[in-house]
C-alpha cells in the first residue's frame, strides 16, 4: 500500500489517495471468487470520490469486475448506488481460481484512457482486456480520487492490492 493510504468506507476496504501524479500507475489486485452467492464477482475500484455540483453529492467511481454470473470481464460506471456496464468482454471464469486484475490509467491530451486486464493466474490461464476507455480528464478528477477493492456482497477472497 501507499503511505497516503487512508480507509473508507466502500466495502470494507483499504484504498489509496491519488493524485495525478498517480495516472500512468498500475493498480493491481488479485482474487478469488467464491464458488456460491448470487453475485460471485470481484474486482477494482477506480476513481471513488465525491462529486457536489449545485448543492448536490454524488459519489462517484469506476469498477473492473469480473462477474462469473454474466461470464464476463466488465468495466462499471458507478453514480451512487447505479451503475451501468460502459465496457465488457466475455470471460470463462473458474470458481477455484486466483485471478489477477491490473487497470492502467493514463493521461493522452484531455482524456484519461483506462485498459483494464483481467487474468488467470495459472499455467495458460484465461485473459481477457479491456482497452483505451475514455473519459473526460474533467469527469475523471485524478487529484480527489481513490482506489481500492471491489466485493459487492460475495465471498470474494483478496490476496494482495498494490499500486506500482
Amino acid at each position: 500500500f501507499s503511505s497516503r493510504r487512508r480507509h473508507t468506507r466502500l466495502q470494507g476496504d483499504w484504498s489509496s489517495d491519488v493524485c495525478s501524479s498517480d495516472l500512468g500507475r498500475a493498480i493491481s489486485a488479485q482474487l478469488k471468487i467464491a464458488t456460491t452467492g448470487v453475485d460471485r464477482n470481484g474486482g477494482v475500484v477506480i476513481n471513488y470520490r465525491k462529486v457536489v455540483r449545485n448543492s448536490v453529492t454524488q459519489i462517484k467511481y469506476y469498477a473492473a469486475v469480473i462477474d462469473v454470473g454474466r461470464g464476463q470481464f466488465s468495466l462499471l460506471e458507478y453514480v451512487n448506488n447505479n451503475y451501468i456496464i460502459v465496457a465488457s468482454v466475455p470471460m470463462l471464469v473458474q470458481t477455484s481460481s486466483w485471478y489477477r486484475i491490473t487497470v492502467y490509467p493514463t493521461l493522452r491530451g484531455d482524456f484519461v484512457y483506462l485498459n483494464c486486464v483481467a487474468e488467470e493466474m495459472a499455467p495458460n490461464g484465461v485473459r481477457a482486456e479491456i482497452i483505451d476507455y475514455r473519459v473526460l480528464l474533467r469527469d475523471y478528477e485524478p487529484q480527489t480520487g481513490a482506489f481500492g477493492l471491489y466485493a459487492l456482497r460475495s465471498y470474494t477472497r483478496f490476496n494482495a492490492f498494490t499500486i506500482t
